[in-house]
């Protein structure tokens, strides 16, 4: 009564890959990308200086020295976190140049 036959198993996965979506050649993790990589950022920066001053604060009522210590270990930690800073950016750019990416 007029059917038509059915395709064949190859013109049906022929069909099938190519509406499947081809993947892309660079996709950037989530962190890499806006505002994740500023809160990423911020926040390595943020717990250098928090775990430092916490170590000085301890220290300083265990010596009884209060502030200098603490005082001291800010410091330490502010130093810690723009090294941290300098070095995920080092990466990040080291990442982008090698995938021929311009630096967004």
């Amino acid at each position: 009564m007029g059917e038509e036959p059915l395709p064949s198993l190859e013109v049906l996965a022929e069909r099938i890959e190519a509406a499947r979506p081809k993947p892309a050649k660079y996709r950037p993790r989530y962190d890499e990308r806006g505002m994740g990589l500023v809160f990423r950022l911020v926040a390595e920066f943020l717990g250098c200086v928090a775990v430092a001053s916490g170590i000085g604060y301890a220290l300083d009522h265990g010596f009884g020295w209060f502030p200098w210590l603490t005082i001291i270990c800010l410091f330490f930690g502010l130093a810690a976190g723009v090294i941290t800073l300098y070095r995920t950016a080092q990466d990040l750019s080291q990442k982008s140049t090698s995938a021929n990416l311009p630096i967004k």
